[in-house]
């Protein structure tokens, strides 16, 4: 009998707020599920028609990296990227008929380098941030409308779709080694 027992805790990412450091860790969790599920693909599924959806793996992958800059430079600070992750990101967060953008040809290293500068990005924008302005609403004037949102529901949203992108991921892996094994 294995005295080993596992525990699933959430430890706050150091060197910030520990309520900052929680949803941080939280969003890191959901970035360690996602590279579990990437363990299992192979170059060949990046570009594979899906079976289910619209996406391809690396179009979801680029989408995944390029929301964490979206809703933390466009959305929150309201300002351009930084230069030195601009070039990272050719395409548009979505095409002209609001479909994701569609990203072919790149490699899994290409995408996990993006989704770690982006995510890096985020640690440096939320690590220093005080905990009254990590609460505090902040507004978003746009053509079509005005929306709220606090920093701290920007990191519960990029969480969460974060987790669920995986899970449309992990559904697509299984259905290519179904459709390999059925051949």
């Amino acid at each position: 009998m294995s005295t080993h027992i596992p525990r699933f805790s959430v430890e706050p990412v150091p060197h910030c707020h520990p309520d900052i450091g929680l949803w941080l860790a939280i969003l890191e969790d959901a970035r360690a599920r996602l590279h579990f599920a990437l363990r299992s693909v192979q170059e060949s599924d990046l570009d594979a028609p899906p079976t289910v959806g619209i996406n391809t793996i690396g179009t979801i992958l680029y989408h995944l990296a390029l929301t964490d800059l979206n809703w933390v430079y466009d959305n929150l600070l309201q300002e351009p990227y930084p230069d030195d992750v601009a070039d990272l990101f050719p395409y548009p967060l979505t095409d002209q008929h609001e479909q994701l953008s569609p990203v072919t040809g790149w490699s899994l290293p290409a995408y996990e380098q993006c989704l770690a500068v982006a995510r890096a990005k985020v640690h440096e924008v939320f690590k220093p941030m005080r905990l009254d302005v990590f609460r505090a609403i902040v507004r978003r004037e746009e053509d079509d409308g005005t929306y709220e949102m606090t920093p701290e529901a920007v990191l519960r949203h990029l969480a969460q779709h974060e987790s669920e992108h995986c899970g449309e991921i992990q559904l697509l892996i299984g259905s290519y080694r179904v459709n390999e094994t059925a051949r």
